[in-house]
């Protein structure tokens, strides 16, 4: 004897469903990113970023910075600065400070009460051609001596003082170092990074003080 064996459309699409595997595209979050084909979202790599539905990660522009999985990329805080694709920011050195979302370390500059000292790096070929002028390379300009003609060097032109050309070398790199405290003597007050004379009835007679010591003021004279 046969059995006949009947089933309903929807019947019939259930069984289908159980036994096919079911894929579904899903759009990536922000901080990740998928390729065409991928099988997975993968995570953007420090320095870089991504919005929702991203294919490809962007590098931070300079200023800022981002740990791996972001989303978007966080400005450098004041008195740090970062370059292009920077997974953290770069702090300024001690006792200089820099603004906000800074780019190079340029930008630092020492604070007030503090000199700066420089790393001055210029290539050969400026010190090749300022020799040719018969001058010298003195931190980051060419020194020559003043000419009828003028003071020129790598394009451009400068000012005569004391007889002497000098012509800032533009490919030269200058970098803050360090910040030294400034020390003022004995009848001087810190303005800012200079150290000035007492005015008239003021004085000042510590020898070595800085602006922790004595501060934009003179202590006044006793008769």
């Amino acid at each position: 004897m046969k059995l006949r064996i009947t089933m309903t459309a929807a019947a019939l699409m259930v069984a289908a469903n159980a036994n096919a595997d079911v894929y579904m595209c899903t759009q990536c979050e922000a901080g990740t990113y998928a390729p065409a084909g991928a099988t997975r979202c993968m995570p953007c790599e420090a320095g870089t970023h991504s919005s929702i539905g991203a294919t490809s990660c962007t590098q931070c522009t300079a200023g800022t910075y981002s740990p791996a999985g972001s989303g978007r990329c966080e400005q450098c805080a004041a008195g740090t600065y970062s370059g292009a694709g920077a997974t953290a920011c770069t702090p300024c050195p001690d006792n200089a400070t820099g603004p906000a979302g800074a780019s190079k370390i340029q930008s630092c500059s020492c604070r007030d009460g503090y000199t700066s000292q420089y790393d001055i790096q210029v290539t050969q070929e400026s010190r090749d051609r300022c020799a040719s002028l018969g001058g010298s390379v003195i931190g980051a300009n060419c020194t020559t001596n003043h000419t009828a003609a003028g003071c020129y060097y790598l394009g451009g032109t400068t000012q005569t003082q004391g007889g002497k050309c000098d012509v800032p070398l533009h490919d030269s790199v200058v970098t803050l170092k360090k910040c030294d405290k400034v020390m003022c003597g004995a009848g001087q007050y810190l303005s800012g990074t200079t150290c000035s004379a007492c005015p008239a009835g003021k004085y000042m007679s510590s020898t070595s003080h800085s602006s922790t010591s004595c501060y934009n003021t003179c202590k006044d004279v006793v008769i």
